[in-house]
């Protein structure tokens, strides 16, 4: 999808895997440290993991550790954290049910999710822009966004602000699938990455440049 997030307002492709979380739900990859992973790298994560779709996770410091809390198949790895700019939001899966929100808006007991993972910042909140998001600095993101409802997206665009993509995103028929009501971005820069399984059994992969901590995939209902 064309999108003027571009320097000067230029139009940038924004690329998006698009699925119902009545059919399809977000599983959290752990890789471990930068030095021994789990696999070599997005693509053949989700090919092994049966995946239609993954992006790289959140952020982490230079040893790996995650500046943040996430959850992988129900164990939970680092701190919880409410640094906005790494951590402000989040994504869950209880394997039936998918959500997103701000860090601070999430209760543990009333979602108990084997599936989490904070990043942020987040960029769209109800519908509604952040405010103090970073005008200035293009870099290649990733991010999550649903409708507020079971329509879900996993989405990579090459070079954007975050203050750039969060307005481009919250105007209306920006984003044909559907109108985006909450957006969390995911660490960027070189660590943006987007695999998608092709119907014909090809892959469409937007490679990653660096070393990631987790992924987010998109696996069938009963395997989240």
């Amino acid at each position: 999808f064309p999108l003027p997030v571009g320097p000067g307002g230029r139009e940038s492709t924004l690329h998006a895997y698009v699925f119902n979380s009545s059919q399809e739900t977000l599983r959290v990859v752990d890789q471990g440290d930068l030095a021994r992973q789990a696999f070599p790298n997005l693509g053949i994560a989700a090919r092994e993991l049966g995946a239609f779709a993954g992006v790289n996770g959140g952020f982490f410091d230079s040893q790996g550790n995650p500046l943040g809390r996430f959850i992988a198949d129900g164990k939970g790895i680092g701190e919880w954290s409410s640094v906005e700019n790494v951590a402000g939001g989040l994504v869950w899966s209880d394997g039936r049910q998918t959500g997103g929100s701000i860090s601070a808006a999430y209760d543990s007991k009333v979602h108990p999710a084997p599936q989490l993972l904070q990043a942020g910042p987040v960029l769209v909140d109800a519908g509604v822009v952040s405010s103090g998001l970073d005008a200035a600095r293009f870099s290649r993101r990733t991010v999550v966004l649903t409708d507020g409802g079971k329509l879900w997206a996993l989405a990579f665009v090459p070079g954007a602000t975050l203050d750039g993509l969060a307005k481009a995103l919250s105007k209306p028929g920006a984003f044909p699938p559907f109108q985006p009501k909450f957006v969390l971005n995911l660490g960027g820069g070189g660590a943006s990455g987007l695999w998608i399984k092709r119907p014909e059994g090809h892959s469409f992969y937007l490679r990653e440049i660096s070393k990631v901590r987790n992924f987010l995939v998109v696996v069938p209902i009963n395997q989240g």
